[in-house]
């Protein structure tokens, strides 16, 4: 069975792997183009909006590199791992991820990601956030040690990525599970299906 056909051209603005085999999930056609923004989180705004505000930008760079003809449905996001008033970003050495992973031992942690959806035709916009909430068992420093060894945590927000190895250190997750891995693909669905695009 062939796939639906779309007037428009989908795009996901990330060339994150794993928000690309979220998106797969979709079963639509779509094409991958990296934005070109700096990622600065507003301050004086609510976290979620400032992460939907960095998601929008995201999405208008793509837009500003297509041609003006060209009809797409631009899809981008950000994800932010906060520890009480803390943003903990993606560690900037072995050291930094061992204190973030330490920090967040025994501890709740909230995963926001923000998302926007972009109409180059229409010239229209819609950004939304999904929150899920993350208990850390008690982690040991060996543990820690060993987990950061393996590289897994260097290139991600908070020193983990759930759906590998630190899965083993999570007690529970209240939320969206697809939310912490970097895009709430239900939450998008539906954003897609309200404004008429799937």
């Amino acid at each position: 069975m062939s796939r639906k056909t779309y007037p428009y051209q989908f795009i996901l603005a990330s060339t994150s792997p794993r928000r690309k085999t979220l998106f797969e999930r979709l079963d639509i056609p779509f094409q991958i183009m990296a934005p070109q923004c700096d990622e600065i989180i507003t301050t004086g705004i609510p976290l979620n909006k400032a992460i939907e505000a960095l998601a929008y930008e995201k999405a208008k760079s793509v837009a500003d590199q297509l041609a003006a003809s060209l009809s797409a449905v631009i899809v981008s996001a950000d994800t932010l791992v906060v520890l009480g008033d803390t943003i903990l970003g993606k560690p900037s050495s072995q050291e930094n991820a061992i204190k973030i992973l330490s920090n967040l031992s025994g501890n709740t942690c909230h995963v926001i990601t923000g998302y926007c959806v972009l109409n180059t035709q229409r010239q229209e916009y819609q950004t939304d956030s999904v929150t899920t909430q993350i208990k850390f068992k008690n982690i040991t420093k060996n543990e820690i040690t060993e987990y950061v060894k393996t590289g897994d945590p260097m290139d991600k927000a908070g020193a983990f990525g759930i759906q590998g190895q630190a899965r083993q250190f999570i007690d529970t997750i209240t939320g969206d599970y697809d939310n912490v891995v970097g895009l709430p693909i239900t939450h998008l669905r539906s954003t897609l299906s309200e404004l008429g695009f799937i």
